[in-house]
């Protein structure tokens, strides 16, 4: 739960540039993240291997993600030969139980 402000404390923007493109503010909840990885190494690949790798979650209570407010904004300022851009800005909440990454490597 947060705020993101940007904001631009002038009068008068005359001959300027103002570019305000790139911002993120994400709100990410996991009631449970795992990596799992495993090598295997040995003989030749033609001998038989035997390997496993298990992963067992439970998650119980609600998981909740939460955003709140994104603000972009500017005081009522003249723009005189001036240019203002906003582009490329993400807002997003995201939440989930059970996340599982898991690798087996043979080499």
């Amino acid at each position: 739960m947060g705020t993101q402000r940007s904001r631009m404390p002038c009068r008068t923007l005359n001959g300027t540039s103002v570019d305000m493109s790139g911002n993120r503010l994400v709100a990410d909840a996991v009631s449970n993240r795992v990596v799992n990885s495993m090598t295997v190494s040995g003989r030749s690949p033609s001998t038989d291997v035997s390997t496993a790798l298990t992963n067992r979650q439970v998650a119980t209570g609600a998981v909740t993600s939460r955003a709140d407010t994104f603000r972009l904004a500017s005081t009522n300022a003249a723009l005189t030969s001036s240019a203002v851009g906003l582009n490329g800005n993400t807002f997003a909440a995201s939440a989930s139980g059970n996340s599982a990454l898991s690798r087996l490597i043979r080499d």
